[in-house]
């Protein structure tokens, strides 16, 4: 047969079947499209549609639509026209509507590690006539304590449920200024405090051991040598320039399973592998009274990272320290091979049952910070230890605040028992009339 259609949506198709000569065709009508047929013999007759049983899918006797009675009624569902419908007042009321996606952020830079984290919500009522939204940032800060001052906090409230709209913001935004200084801070404090010269060079007399780049910076005040590899090279090259005591001081690892993050811990003796030396007594002394609540014991001293717990608690069973640092037992050495007073003090970082994550055993750089690229090069690669060094930052938070506040406490020369008897000779002697 042959077929036809038209070039419209409503035109209708054509088709004869080419022996029988039975012509159909479609007829738009009513909305629907119709099929009709036409066989010769009844050409000049009244046509009627074509039975449509043909297209129908089985069941042929299968049951009307729910659905589309349903649609249908417009009056289902709803109540009696007799019956009384009890009518209240609205009243708005608040409620939690969305939760801003809460955000998390650890750091690292030269500066130290840093936390912070904020989140947001909003309410509403069931108009949305009253808007209330809330948000709260924390952070660490520069400070290493979470202050209220680096709180940032926001809240604003909106109504629209008459013409005029109105809403009212509040809140507090951290306003961060720096400047810049020429020399130490602690460092310019000490010689504005210092009577002449003979006493400064006594403050400078002292060299701190450090192993950090901001455990240098809040040593401040004395000689402090935090050269990584090299730092046994040039604590013997100081030496040799004139010196009249070593300290190793800063951070440390827990061993003993009872000590938080943030104690502080005044060495009796250090202890490695080759090796044991006993500290100076007067000065460990100076030190216990210095800082209230320091806990006098063996610290081990260890050439690479204690990083797991198993190998805390064997360094701790096999030496009977309670801390471990890389830098202290190398000091004592060389404190010893020239017979100068040693003593160590270290506040705990990470306590005995933390696990460092791979990111915190990165090499630093050489000048003692925090490699931040490989750090973030480690995050990308083994992302499952972002908890563990986000509660590392949290430890080295507690732990940095600490060793600032005791830094306040041991005085320009690092607690040295002759420091006062040593300004007094070192002052100049009265003019003679």
């Amino acid at each position: 047969g042959t077929g036809l259609s038209g070039i419209t949506s409503t035109s209708p198709a054509l088709s004869v079947a080419a022996q029988a000569g039975v012509a159909s065709f479609s007829v738009y009508e009513g909305g629907k499209y119709d099929i009709y047929t036409l066989e010769p013999a009844r050409r000049g007759r009244t046509l009627t549609p074509a039975g449509m049983e043909a297209a129908t899918l089985p069941p042929i006797d299968r049951q009307p639509s729910e659905v589309a009675a349903l649609l249908a009624d417009a009056t289902f569902g709803l109540p009696p026209v007799q019956q009384q419908v009890e009518v209240i007042d609205y009243k708005p009321k608040l409620s939690l509507e969305a939760i801003g996606q809460p955000m998390v952020a650890v750091g690292a830079s030269r500066y130290g590690a840093a936390i912070g984290g904020g989140v947001s919500f909003f309410f509403s009522d069931m108009l949305g006539d009253h808007s209330l939204a809330a948000a709260v940032q924390l952070s660490s800060g520069l400070t290493g304590t979470f202050d209220f001052k680096d709180t940032a906090a926001e809240v604003a409230y909106f109504n629209q449920a008459h013409r005029w709209n109105w809403g009212v913001v509040g809140g507090q935004v951290p306003y961060l200024s720096a400047g810049a200084l020429l020399g130490d801070e602690d460092r310019d404090r000490v010689l504005r405090g210092a009577p002449d010269v003979s006493a400064i060079r006594h403050f400078r007399s002292v060299i701190a051991v450090t192993g950090l780049a901001f455990e240098a910076r809040i040593a401040g005040g004395v000689t402090v040598i935090s050269d990584g590899l090299r730092t046994g090279a040039s604590l013997k090259a100081e030496i040799e320039r004139g010196s009249r005591g070593v300290i190793s001081f800063g951070i440390a690892g827990g061993l003993a399973p009872h000590l938080p993050p943030g104690q502080w811990v005044v060495a009796s003796a250090i202890v490695s592998d080759r090796d044991r030396h006993t500290t100076d007594p007067d000065w460990s002394e100076c030190l216990l009274r210095a800082l209230p609540g320091a806990v006098h014991a063996t610290i081990a001293g260890s050439d690479t990272p204690v990083a797991d717990p198993p190998a805390k608690r064997a360094l701790h069973d096999r030496t009977g320290a309670i801390v471990v640092d890389m830098e202290s037992h190398l000091a004592a050495r060389i404190a010893a091979a020239h017979g100068l007073p040693f003593t160590a003090c270290r506040v705990i970082v990470d306590p005995a049952h933390r696990n460092l994550p791979p990111a915190a055993l990165l090499s630093l750089r050489p000048d003692g910070n925090p490699n931040v690229a490989a750090v973030l090069r480690s995050v990308m690669a083994q992302p499952r230890q972002l908890p563990d060094l986000m509660r590392l930052a949290v430890d080295a938070t507690i732990a940095r605040a600490a060793l600032r506040r005791g830094r306040a406490l041991l005085g320009p020369a690092l607690a040295f028992p002759d420091f006062r008897e040593l300004e007094m000779d070192f002052a100049p002697a009265p003019a003679l009339s």
